[in-house]
């Protein structure tokens, strides 16, 4: 199972290596490396093996033959900074983590004000695991410590947010975060993290906007998102925190479910939010979107025509019911009607009502067929 931390370091929000322009020509041969490993993984998700096969052995070839070419030059005992820095690189991107924290514990050494080095050397010690947890902290807190504010330091805040958080420090998580959020406001990273926090504390409305905040500006992080989300909506269910019982909420937690490809599980919390509040088209436009990609085609097109009922001007519902009408023509056997909010044909999670009006969630994690998309097709 991944780290939260490491989660976090291969986002596309991160830092990317740096390379000097000493060593152009190496800097070249890693950067076709990694390229043609970029290529190999996606080979192999579109099924093509032995392209993915071949490419992963170019790949490694490039890499091997810059990593020969550094040790020849002496990089590792080298007093030159930035060859220190694009071999440390190299190492991290080749796995050796031992060899480039020696490198750039060297490169520290030489210049004790690089927000980047010391941000590298932290980030690289977190790799280590547990042992060097507390090294990485120290590296980290010096980086961010360095003046002037930089993309360095903002991401050494990120990143020691990160450590806290895979630690269990959740308010040191969210106050670190926030630091890195008041140098640069735009640093999706620490929102989505504490987005995150937010969710694992039952704050699903706050997370829920957040996350909305960040999708409208590009989708290029869904992945992180699904991992993420998925961790902190595991928490919240395990200690049983209580969920405020009203329409939007509920609603905020199906919208967090489906983001994190628990379909299934979000249908309860979707009849909970409409037998609360049944005039809110965009949540029966969610339910149909649910129950279609779990394949109870006859209920999801009952829910988008009583969406459609609510708000007449919505071509893409219009397309989803045209879409379901292909394959479930009129003359066709009636199916079971959608279940009521009372009786759910999903098994609704156990509650614990309050008497301040709450619910404490624990859906089950059943295995959701088909979930790998399921927008809901609001207009």
């Amino acid at each position: 199972m991944r780290t939260i931390y490491s989660l976090f370091t291969t986002a596309s929000f991160c830092l990317t290596a740096a390379f000097p322009q000493s060593t152009t020509g190496l800097r070249e041969k890693v950067a076709e490396g990694l390229k043609a490993r970029d290529a190999s993984a996606a080979a192999f998700a579109k099924g093509q093996a032995d392209e993915g096969r071949k490419l992963g052995e170019t790949s490694e070839m490039l890499l091997r033959e810059a990593r020969d070419a550094y040790d020849a030059m002496g990089a590792a005992e080298s007093g030159d900074f930035d060859l220190l820095m694009a071999y440390a690189d190299l190492l991290v991107e080749q796995g050796d983590h031992d060899l480039a924290e020696k490198a750039l514990l060297r490169a520290v050494e030489i210049d004790r004000e690089s927000a980047i080095a010391w941000l590298k050397l932290g980030q690289t010690e977190a790799r280590l695991g547990p042992r060097s947890e507390t090294r990485a902290i120290q590296s980290l807190r010096q980086a961010a410590a360095i003046e002037p504010k930089s993309e360095a330091t903002v991401q050494a805040y990120a990143s020691l947010g990160a450590l806290y958080q895979q630690a269990g420090l959740y308010d040191f998580a969210r106050e670190t975060y926030g630091k890195a959020l008041e140098q640069d406001p735009k640093h999706v990273g620490s929102k989505l993290a504490i987005a995150a926090l937010d969710a694992r504390d039952g704050e699903v409305v706050k997370a829920n906007t957040a996350y909305q905040e960040v999708e409208k500006e590009s989708t290029e992080y869904r992945g992180f998102i699904k991992n993420t989300l998925g961790i902190a909506l595991q928490d919240f269910e395990q200690s049983r925190r209580w969920l405020n019982d009203s329409a939007e909420d509920h609603l905020a937690y199906a919208e967090l479910l489906v983001r994190a490809e628990r379909l299934e599980d979000a249908i309860w919390p979707l009849n909970r939010s409409l037998k609360l509040d049944g005039s809110n088209y965009v949540a029966w436009n969610l339910m149909g979107s649910a129950l279609r990609a779990i394949n109870q085609i006859k209920p999801a097109r009952d829910a988008f025509a009583k969406s459609l009922e609510l708000n007449p001007d919505q071509p893409r519902t219009r397309e989803a019911i045209d879409a379901i009408d292909k394959v479930l023509p009129p003359t066709a056997p009636a199916l079971e009607a959608p279940p009521a909010p009372d009786a759910q044909a999903v098994p609704a999670p156990s509650t614990a009502p309050q008497d301040n009006g709450q619910l404490s969630p624990t859906a089950p994690s059943a295995p959701v067929a088909d979930s790998t998309s399921a927008p809901s097709p609001t207009n």
